[in-house]
């Protein structure tokens, strides 16, 4: 019993996530949600004018990866999320993260992230929502914001941002051109969204200018090996503890 409750307080300490699994949509990936009707922005990999991950002119522009661990979201890019990058006159800001869940054909939420405060807003959209497209430089890209005044806020979470990572600490994903360090967002969908494994899940997000964007198409994947370990440990745990006592 004492070997076994040991046992227990080892595993317990250790991390159980799985390696996240990379969701990023690539130019051979078929993925198509629609705007609700809005012309000219149906997200077709890899678009009319929209620069997918890998194919801009620089680091400071490139939207990396997607990653999803069960229900956590990981957004990685060596551009920069919270300050945007400068652009002539204009400061290119980042926009909304759009999400569609359990195979819808238009997006269910857009998330508005604070990065001050690492709050972010859960606006739930609805065929009476409107989006802006960036049409400062790069004309027909995907919407990067929605008018909030026509979607409804659901809600206020936290998220968390990372700044200057390597390439191994940002899971392995590397840069496009030379190398440089990753800023990456972390949010659990749980906060708003009941999502089960096997379900789909598709998200979108771009700049105000449209030089990048970035769009994830997957699957919630399974409870990682350690994960399901621990689970079984503690079950055998309790049926010890209960037999004992009887």
């Amino acid at each position: 019993m004492k070997r076994l409750v040991a046992m227990l307080v080892l595993v317990a300490g250790v991390s159980v996530f799985a390696t996240p699994v990379n969701i990023t949509v690539t130019g051979t990936t078929p993925v198509s949600i629609d705007w609700f009707g809005l012309p000219g922005t149906t997200v077709v990999p890899p678009g009319d004018n929209q620069m997918m991950p890998g194919t801009d002119r620089s680091n400071a522009w490139d939207m990396e990866a997607v990653l999803l661990d069960g229900n956590n979201l990981s957004l990685v890019a060596s551009y920069d999320w919270a300050n945007g990058e400068p652009f002539g006159s204009t400061m290119v800001t980042t926009g909304d993260l759009f999400i569609a869940v359990n195979g819808s054909s238009t997006y269910n939420y857009a998330l508005r992230f604070d990065y001050g405060t690492s709050n972010y807003d859960v606006y739930q959209l609805s065929s009476s929502s409107k989006f802006i497209v960036p049409d400062d430089f790069i004309l027909g890209s995907a919407p990067f914001e929605v008018d909030a005044s026509t979607a409804t806020d659901i809600g206020t979470h936290g998220f968390q941002y990372q700044t200057g990572l390597s390439d191994d600490a940002a899971l392995g994903y590397t840069s496009w051109g030379t190398s440089t360090t990753h800023n990456e967002i972390t949010l659990d969908l749980a906060n708003f969204l009941a999502l089960q494994t096997g379900e789909e899940i598709a998200t979108h997000i771009t700049m105000s200018c449209g030089n990048d964007e970035l769009n994830g198409f997957g699957r919630v994947p399974e409870p990682g090996s350690l994960s399901m370990i621990l689970v079984g440990l503690l079950s055998l745990g309790g049926l010890a503890l209960s037999r004992k006592r009887k």
